[in-house]
């Protein structure tokens, strides 16, 4: 006998992706998420450190517009990914 609510469940969870179609969503998110490390890294450290890479406002503004973006995409990406139930 079926356990009652089996057809919601179903349609509620994902269904199980191939492992493929597992990794190739982990490669998209990883390289959205070296995306915003390098924009990170370019725009917001460097250049504390050396005086003749100038980066203005509106650069900074637009560069972590850009980093909010992939790192909510990757997650998004990340989150097609079913897990497992046992811990």
């Amino acid at each position: 006998m079926p356990l009652p609510g089996k057809g919601l469940l179903r349609r509620v969870l994902p269904a199980p992706l191939p492992k493929h179609t597992e990794e190739r969503l982990k490669l998209a998110a990883n390289c959205l998420q070296a995306i915003a490390l390098a924009l990170f890294g370019t725009v917001l450290i460097v250049p504390h450190f050396n005086a003749s890479f100038v980066v203005s406002i509106e650069d900074r503004t637009a560069a972590t517009a850009v980093m909010g973006v992939s790192e909510v995409l990757a997650f998004y990406l990340l989150g097609f990914i079913p897990t497992s139930t046992t811990p």
